[in-house]
């Protein structure tokens, strides 16, 4: 059961459920179905400058969809038509609530869950395991122009740290045109100060990050993305990462 609610013109599904507590039914409102300041975003960027990323918010169920305007849509099968090249899903976001991932695998697109927290500056092993899964999809897909999208629940804070941090780190471009591309693209400003900061300190790890990897690496890349990520066949010789936030 649920009731629909319109709060300055936009449109909330509420979910009721009843709890039977004894000889007594109560009665449980959930959250919004659809996320908070979800419909204030456009649903998808533009491809970013000199990459192959594309920022988007998280699709939502076709049934939610149904109760929004046109150009605040935004579902799987929505996504597909307005990606045609689009490659592979990174989701940020930290629940499972949203979209079934399995439908997007049947499409032949890749799909892969990284769970982050909101507000907070992610973990160097959060951003180690997307660049990971970039650069196992780039290597890949090198015959290819797929592209490479990525969503948290906005498309905008989670997701432009995620971007941005492996545009400096992997892409040597400045944390400051890493940033503005971003915006540009995605037409959405990252609004966490400290995200912000944390991508302008960035550029000093680079100067001491070493990474040298043995093993199968073509191996260690075919596996990183698969839907049931693994680290896969490839063993680290020497690592010596000074990462600074």
């Amino acid at each position: 059961m649920f009731w629909a609610i319109v709060i300055n013109n936009k449109v909330f599904r509420l979910v009721i459920l009843k709890i039977n507590v004894g000889k007594a039914n109560k009665q449980v409102v959930m959250a919004p179905a659809i996320p908070e300041r979800w419909l204030d975003y456009t649903p998808i960027g533009r491809q970013i400058e000199g990459t192959r990323f594309i920022a988007f918010k998280v699709p939502l169920k076709q049934h939610l969809n149904k109760s929004m305007l046109r150009h605040q849509r935004l579902d799987i099968n929505t996504l597909f038509e307005r990606i045609p090249k689009l490659g592979i899903i990174i989701d940020l976001t930290n629940t499972n609530r949203y979209y079934n991932p399995h439908h997007i695998c049947k499409d032949g697109i890749d799909y892969k869950k990284i769970c982050t927290p909101g507000h907070i500056t992610p973990s160097y092993c959060l951003v180690k395991e997307f660049r990971d899964c970039v650069k196992a999809f780039l290597f890949k897909n090198s015959a290819n122009d797929k592209l490479i999208g990525v969503h948290c629940t906005h498309g905008v804070n989670r997701t432009g740290y995620f971007i941005c941090s492996y545009m400096i780190s992997e892409l040597a471009i400045e944390p400051a045109e890493a940033i503005q591309r971003f915006v540009a693209a995605r037409g959405h400003e990252i609004e966490r100060s400290n995200y912000l900061n944390a991508l302008n300190r960035l550029k000093q790890s680079n100067l001491t990050r070493k990474i040298i990897y043995t093993g199968n690496n073509q191996n260690k890349l075919n596996t990183v993305c698969n839907f049931k990520c693994t680290r896969g066949n490839g063993h680290y010789l020497k690592i010596n990462i000074a990462y600074l936030f």
